[in-house]
């Protein structure tokens, strides 16, 4: 068993002691990618009503490879950070990155992506009506502030 080798080319070289054969063998030692750095997680809103997340410390060179989870969905690329958008509302994700040899980090913390609250308004009257010059009509809005027309 061979331990502790750094990462990059190395050499192997075996010597059997009963006759002093010896044999070596070039390979490389490939590390494995750390997990994800959750940076801004950026939630729903009334205007977009999915979650987003910037990754940070992805595979400095070479291409990687992020999956989602839930969802099995992956992403490709290469640099340090990479945004995932379209998260589903309510849902806890995690993600992990494989790196171009196909060595896959840990799972990264949760990024918890919350449900849309946006405020509904409701009109009791249906049709058209008629205003005389400076007359204000309110709507009655639920979570949220009343307008005037």
């Amino acid at each position: 068993m061979v331990t502790s080798i750094a990462p990059g080319s190395v050499t192997l070289t075996y010597t059997r002691t009963s006759d002093g054969c010896s044999n070596t063998l070039p390979f490389s030692v490939i590390s494995y990618p750390s997990m994800p750095v959750i940076g801004t997680i950026t939630q729903p809103n009334c205007a977009i009503t999915t979650g987003r997340v910037v990754l940070n410390g992805l595979p400095s060179s070479g291409t990687w490879t992020i999956t989602q989870n839930p969802g099995g969905n992956t992403f490709s690329g290469t640099g340090t950070s990479y945004t995932v958008t379209g998260l589903a509302q309510n849902t806890t994700y995690t993600f992990i990155v494989a790196n171009q040899q196909n060595c896959a980090s840990p799972s990264s913390n949760n990024v918890v992506i919350q449900s849309l609250r946006c405020p509904s308004v409701n009109i009791d009257y249906m049709g058209s009506i008629c205003v005389e010059n400076n007359k204000q009509i309110s709507a009655n809005v639920t979570g949220g502030t009343p307008f005037y027309l």
